[in-house]
């Protein structure tokens, strides 16, 4: 693989793997079937005997049938800066029949993992069951299950099932006019009860006052209305919320208030001082109230000593909260200190491995990445050079760009595809842009040689001088190469 250079490309295939550099290398790391996980989907909710028989003799109806948890849905958070998507003045939105009157349904997931084929590649099975008459049986109660919360059935009260104040408020936002949209969400939070709407109206009247919108949108003003939200009762046995792997980020009103504050006094976001102590106040109150992911970022704060003093020990007890539940980012951070033995933990590269084929089958590109070397590798599980390009494609198409450096890698070296450099170039460039310095090197090689494309000195000598400022070490060999090749043709 070496290039008029005189530097080879950076190679992650196979034995060439030991070429990367450590701090690009992702070694394998995941973890056990978690006990118990706190997770609401349809399909887990389906496989309580005793709910879904409450859930077939209700046939789906709201008022027959309690949901076991909180609805949850995913944060709304446009560019407030940005212009209508409708003129100010046009005609009120039609709503549509959905939970709040608006097009995304508050939960709903697709059947199994949804992505078989990436399940049965990590394990060599996908778990399904074999009974036709089992399934079928799972599937009807799945489907009423999702019917009940993406409808009114996640609506309790008779006033919120009949409200058009939240719907119309809620489908104003989503066409960014956000001040047309202020006056109906102080309606339905004067009128909704909370669970039922009025603490979702509550926290977009603060999200627009944090965006400067209304008499009193001051940063503030909006700091005080979001703890109002945070503050609100909250019942761990009655009320806990639904989480779902494969879409970590959905949540409730009371979680993303506590979020949102626990953002505010970490960046001292619109003038707001920075105070960490604050900070982990409201990533641990969004924690209580079910939101794992805040469990993930102490970790994370902790680990790096981020405006606090480092505390490893803690950290791993907070990835531990979150990767017991399943939250897949939690596993991917907890295996990575687990494989390489790093705070405090016992080095454990089974357990490692573990973890990240648990998070892989969420789709976490980190974990994908992980598992493919394993496979490429063959450490821990028996080397499977096809398997392993499978999950590098995988992971490469989640945007991981050392991924998408290991598919260029392929295709130039054309072993396992046909060879086509255009491709490679194509696979590199991406990962250059998303800030891989083997990427950019990498990039820069196909460009000085002109492989896959037309020559261009001037670019890899730009592409270069970046990947070097980002501590690339062959890098500043290149640069001259290519410093000699450009006063040469001059």
């Amino acid at each position: 693989m070496g290039t008029t250079l005189g530097v080879a490309l950076v190679a992650i295939g196979g034995a060439a793997a030991a070429q990367t550099r450590s701090d690009v290398t992702v070694t394998t790391t995941r973890m056990p079937q978690a006990e118990a996980p706190k997770s609401a989907t349809c399909e887990t909710i389906a496989s309580d005997p005793m709910f879904r028989a409450q859930l077939q003799a209700a046939a789906g109806n709201p008022l027959m049938a309690r949901l076991p948890y909180l609805p949850t849905r995913l944060p709304r958070n446009p560019d407030y800066r940005a212009p209508p998507l409708v003129p100010v003045g046009s005609p009120l939105p039609t709503l549509t029949k959905s939970r709040f009157g608006v097009s995304e349904p508050v939960y709903a997931t697709a059947p199994g993992t949804g992505i078989a084929e990436s399940a049965e590649s990590i394990d060599g099975a996908t778990g399904r069951d074999p009974s036709p008459t089992t399934a079928t049986a799972q599937e009807q109660t799945i489907d009423l299950c999702r019917a009940l919360y993406a409808g009114p059935g996640g609506v309790r009260s008779a006033v919120a099932r009949n409200d058009e104040t939240l719907p119309m408020a809620l489908a104003l936002f989503d066409q960014r006019r956000f001040a047309e949209a202020l006056p109906w969400f102080e309606k339905a939070a004067r009128k909704l009860p909370d669970r039922d709407g009025g603490d979702e109206a509550q926290l977009y009247i603060a999200k627009l006052a944090l965006h400067g919108f209304g008499d009193r949108a001051t940063p503030g003003e909006a700091v005080k209305k979001l703890r109002t939200v945070a503050e609100l009762r909250f019942n761990p046995v009655l009320e806990t919320p639904i989480f779902d792997p494969d879409s970590p980020d959905r949540t409730t009103a009371i979680g993303e208030a506590a979020i949102l504050l626990a953002n505010i006094y970490r960046t001292g976001f619109g003038g707001t001082p920075r105070d960490m102590a604050q900070a982990c106040k409201w990533y641990e109150r969004a924690y209580d109230v079910g939101h794992l992911a805040a469990a993930k970022t102490l970790g994370d704060i902790y680990l790096a000593g981020d405006g606090v003093p480092a505390n490893p020990a803690r950290a791993v007890r907070y990835y531990r909260k979150a990767a017991d539940y399943g939250l897949p980012a939690a596993q991917v951070a907890l295996a990575r200190l687990i494989d390489t033995g790093q705070a405090g933990l016992k080095r454990d590269p089974a357990m490692a491995l573990d973890l990240y084929r648990a998070a892989a089958r969420h789709r976490n590109g980190h974990a994908l990445f992980a598992v493919a070397r394993a496979y490429d590798l063959g450490q821990g599980v028996a080397a499977d050079p096809q398997r392993a390009l499978s999950l590098y494609k995988a992971a490469a198409l989640t945007g991981l760009p050392e991924a998408k450096v290991a598919m260029g890698t392929y295709f130039h070296e054309g072993t396992l595809v046909a060879k086509d450099e255009a491709t490679a170039r194509k696979w590199f460039e991406s990962a250059a842009k998303d800030r891989d310095v083997d990427g950019m090197f990498n990039l820069a090689a196909l460009m000085a040689n002109g492989r896959g494309g037309p020559r261009d000195l001037s670019g890899a000598l730009t592409w270069l001088k970046r990947a070097a400022a980002g501590g690339h070490q062959q890098a500043p060999a290149a640069i001259a190469k290519v410093e000699a090749m450009m006063g040469n043709k001059g």
